[in-house]
């Protein structure tokens, strides 16, 4: 290693196509600070760039890409070379070899069953070898599957998307920002991430950009045309692998007999300028108009998923070089040392004594590399093109393949992992196209006869061939224990079930049994969780379910720890299904139970609690999120961290999952940070499609949801409208203030204004929001500015009075914090609410932390209730190194303050009052639900949940590690 002693003020390090050069600090750009941070650095600390670069030996130490992986994993995405293109690479003008070539040792594709249990994204595939990591689409939940298996995700090379839509793309935004933290927080080089997909990628990361843009991931779009049977070069081809898309289109909707697809990577609309139509190609002859419904000025250039067109990708590994017979070489005399070294690298050589001694007399001959195909068939449209053996998808097919080559000709086929959802993949069409494929048929290579392969194995990625078991099996595993708790609050999780074991069990017994016919033709598996399919080395390539996990049977959760016993003692009888029934449960140390409250019935008003951890999703708590539904009005969506859908579909199912998406009246957000908003693409878009599946909808629009949110929100939500149509309208969070709603609540009681709706003059108040309220049975919906970065809100909502008031007495009242420091103006706002839900993301001895990223520890939050005179206070967005409860003992006291803080003056009584405060507080969990009749037996819960996690940060370094990693 060279050490070169630079000083940071007077120079830095700028790349150039010929290497890194030193160039004064003052001539340096801004651009080549941004894209070469790792430089930088290494001269800060006196290095030069090949130096900061981490040993060998603390890279192996790490190596987790791969789930159970033994082999030593390969850093990549170092922002001064590019592991990607082949051959040798300039550094300071000399020619260097690079670190890893070929395949190398070990190579398999492995199954991450994403969506497999509850339907609500895209599974995906990784492809995993020495020296790359390649993953096939990046759904919601991709970030936290990762954490939970210890996958890193800063060593993946590239991502190949198989669609361009929030099934397939929802983790992205998520994953490259925790890429990014690694940049800023960890001192890590400056990642590249290549990312393949069709031309309307370019659109998904300028959507992606406008919150990942600058923030230290290089992301590379490769894109690939949508036309053509014989056109199209692979989109990866290196030393390691080739992987080659065949463009797959839907025919056109309402003409099944018809022959032609829906044209272009839009699907539908006119290319309105010039540099549009260059960049997703020419406009087709014909194309049907695109009804303008949603209020956005981008979404003529928007196309349903099911209109779009899908992607299937050949993979084929590089030829194995063939084994070295050093026995041989003995035999024939060759010394050892160099020219062994030409034999193995296929050269021949003349010995001293005359003669020639060729490769092929000792090394013997490549041995082929395997082969595999990643099929996405999302419709019936879809597979009726890819099935027509006059269509060019078909043509295309074929050609990758290798069909037209003899069998020793063509690289065996081992494996084809199937990613069509379940509707598809059991109909009778899908299985006739498996069964009819020439590229499916028998190999008949002298390579797979080796290893048994007289036929490609086929993997079904979706819920009925693997039995529909629960994939986030920690955070289920702890919603088991809750359910001891309480039935009601805590539900059962779901696919968490016997059946669902036994299902899983007998779908992998059944393809054991198919595997020993192998007269059978296809031969198919259950593409269950982590399942691996080998390639490398080719004489143990083979399918591998050891990985698979156990199915989780909540039941025998329980029963394993004595879970029931655990918290017996601390619930003296089953709690009563209607807690208002007594007069003793009326009655709390606070006071009354809430007259609004008491108005209420069961189901009348509930919260869901769809994520309750901070930053980024991990493996026990997802990221913010926040459902309260009136059963029969409606519901609002406060806060959509990445996966919200998801964990709505966990709780509900798939089916009333989306009824309860499509009966949103309002999605309120309350900050611009990405955990608690980049899950509302797939909302909407989920929203979208329940509301034209519905019976009667024959127009084909969709009404917009209103969405309030800040003013930064809109740019991002805009920018996703030109990927698929979202039908969303906005509101900025400044125009629903309490002064905004006071006016217009002033103006409706005072007879003599006449004002009319939507009149900014005479009426300051969206009146959007107004009929959201309205419908919500709401008499406000406001926001409060709050402590955090800018353009940061609290929520209150507001109920109207209980039928049969006379109007003195109010109805219930929710305020939801946000992320911020206490405040005033929260604490004005949350005053007699009926519950606060405010955040709580650092423990009391971290208040320092809480200053700095202006957050609230646990004291501060419930203190805030004490002072608002909260009926309830329910503590969420907790930091992840709390992984199960939170640090709380339920006293507060001797609360610390802001620097700069006077001394407070307040008196003993009010000191004394906040001390005990276990009476009023309660603890979210993710899946939690909270029936407003519940909230007066909520506090006398805790006892038993903290009887369940004795350890608050059990298990918690390891997820840390993991999230670090």
């Amino acid at each position: 290693r060279r050490h070169l002693r630079v000083s940071s003020a007077a120079a830095a390090w700028k790349r150039t196509p010929e290497g890194y050069v030193r160039v004064p600090r003052d001539v340096s750009s801004a651009e080549a600070a941004r894209r070469n941070r790792g430089g930088a650095r290494a001269s800060a600390r006196g290095l030069s760039p090949s130096d900061s670069e981490a040993p060998l030996t603390s890279r192996v130490k790490n190596a987790t890409m791969g789930v159970h992986a033994k082999t030593p994993s390969f850093d990549v995405g170092r922002s001064k070379t590019s592991h990607f293109d082949s051959g040798a690479k300039k550094k300071g003008g000399k020619e260097t070899l690079q670190k890893k070539k070929g395949v190398g040792s070990r190579a398999f594709v492995q199954v991450l069953a994403l969506g497999t249990d509850v339907d609500d994204t895209s599974p995906s595939v990784l492809l995993f070898t020495d020296s790359q990591r390649i993953a096939f689409n990046v759904g919601e939940g991709f970030q936290r599957f990762a954490v939970e298996h210890g996958i890193n995700i800063r060593r993946l090379n590239r991502i190949c998307l198989t669609s361009v839509s929030a099934r397939t793309t929802g983790g992205l935004t998520g994953m490259l920002l925790t890429m990014a933290d690694g940049v800023t927080e960890h001192h890590e080089d400056e990642p590249e991430l290549k990312i393949h997909g069709p031309p309307r990628t370019e659109r998904l990361m300028a959507a992606v950009d406008t919150l990942v843009g600058g923030r230290g991931v290089r992301t590379v779009v490769n894109t690939f045309p949508v036309a053509g049977a014989g056109g199209g070069a692979p989109t990866v081809q290196d030393d390691c692998v080739t992987l080659t898309p065949v463009v797959v289109r839907p025919r056109r909707r309402n003409d099944s007999s018809s022959t032609d697809v829906i044209d272009g990577p839009l699907g539908v609309g006119e290319a309105k300028s010039a540099s549009l139509r260059e960049s997703i190609g020419a406009p087709p002859a014909k194309r049907a108009k695109l009804v303008l419904d949603a209020k956005t000025s981008f979404s003529a250039y928007a196309v349903d998923a099911a209109d779009a067109e899908s992607v299937c990708y050949h993979g084929r590994l590089a030829d194995m070089p063939g084994k070295f017979d050093a026995s041989k070489a003995d035999a024939l005399g060759v010394p050892r040392g160099a020219v062994r070294g030409k034999l193995v690298r296929g050269e021949d050589v003349l010995l001293e004594d005359g003669r020639l001694i060729r490769s092929s007399d000792v090394v013997a001959e490549k041995r082929r590399g395997f082969s595999f195909v990643v099929v996405d068939v999302p419709t019936l449209a879809h597979l009726e093109d890819i099935a027509d053996p006059d269509s060019d998808a078909h043509k295309r097919f074929d050609e990758v393949c290798g069909v037209h080559l003899g069998p020793d000709e063509r690289s065996p086929l081992a494996v084809v992992v199937h990613l069509a959802p379940a509707a598809v993949a059991t109909s009778a069409a899908y299985t006739r196209w498996m069964e009819t494929c020439f590229a499916f048929q028998t190999n008949t290579s002298d390579a797979t006869k080796k290893n048994a392969f007289d036929q490609p194995r086929h993997l079904m990625v979706h819920s009925e061939a693997t039995g529909s078991a629960c994939v986030f099996r920690s955070a289920a595993a702890v919603n088991a224990r809750l359910h001891a708790v309480d039935a009601s609050v805590f539900p059962e999780p779901r696919n968490a079930a016997s059946a669902n074991a036994d299902a899983q069990a007998r779908a992998l017994a059944d393809a054991a049994a198919r595997e020993a016919e192998t007269s059978k033709s296809p031969l198919t598996h259950p593409g269950c969780n982590l399942s691996r399919f080998t390639l490398v080395p080719l004489d143990a390539a083979g399918l591998d379910t050891s990985p698979v996990p156990r199915a989780l049977v909540a039941r025998k959760v329980r029963e394993d720890l004595d879970v029931n016993s655990a918290v017996a003692r601390f619930l003296p009888r089953e709690p009563s299904e209607t807690p208002l029934d007594t007069e003793k449960e009326q009655k709390t140390e606070t006071g009354d139970v809430p007259a609004s409250l008491r108005a209420l019935k069961p189901g009348d008003v509930e919260l869901v609690f769809l994520g309750t951890g901070s930053s980024m999703p991990a493996k026990y708590r997802n990221v913010s999120g926040l459902f309260l539904d009136s059963k029969s009005k409606g519901g609002v969506l406060i806060d959509c961290g990445e996966g919200s859908f998801g964990q709505l579909c966990r709780l509900y199912g798939p089916h009333a999952a989306r009824e309860k998406v499509r009966n949103l009246r309002c999605a309120w957000i309350s900050h611009i940070h990405a955990d608690h908003h980049v899950g509302l693409p797939t909302i909407l878009i989920e929203r979208r499609k329940a509301i034209l599946n519905e019976k009667g909808n024959t127009s084909g629009s969709v009404p917009p949801l209103l969405v309030v949110g800040p003013a930064p929100l809109r740019r991002f939500l805009n920018a996703f409208s030109q990927v698929e149509p979202l039908d969303f309208e906005f509101v900025d969070c400044r125009n629903a203030t309490r002064e905004k709603w006071d006016s217009h609540i002033s103006r409706q009681n005072d007879d003599e204004t006449n004002a009319r709706v939507g009149d900014a003059e005479t009426f300051p108040l969206d009146p959007r929001l107004v009929s959201a309220a309205t419908r919500l049975g709401l008499r406000r919906i406001v926001s409060v500015p709050v402590v955090h970065c800018a353009q940061s809100f609290a929520l209150v909502l507001e109920a109207e009075p209980p039928d049969g008031a006379d109007g003195a007495e109010p109805g219930w009242k929710a305020v939801y914090s946000g992320d911020t420091r206490p405040c005033a103006a929260l604490t004005s706002a949350a005053r007699d609410a009926t519950v606060l839900i405010h955040e709580a993301t650092f423990e009391d001895e971290l208040f320092e932390d809480a200053v700095k990223k202006k957050h609230s520890t646990t004291s501060e939050a419930i203190a805030t209730g004490v002072d608002a005179n909260c009926y309830r206070v329910i503590l969420t967005h907790f930091s992840q190194r709390y992984p199960k409860a939170p640090v709380f003992d339920g006293h507060i006291g001797g609360e610390k303050k802001d620097a700069g803080d006077e001394p407070s003056d307040a008196d003993d009584t009010t000191r004394m009052a906040r001390k005990n405060v276990s009476d009023r507080v309660g603890v979210a969990f993710d899946l939690m639900r909270v029936d407003f009749t519940a909230l007066p037996r909520l506090p006398k819960l805790m006892p038993a949940i903290r009887a369940l996690f004795p350890d608050p940060v059990e298990d918690a370094a390891p997820a840390e590690d993991a999230a670090a990693e």
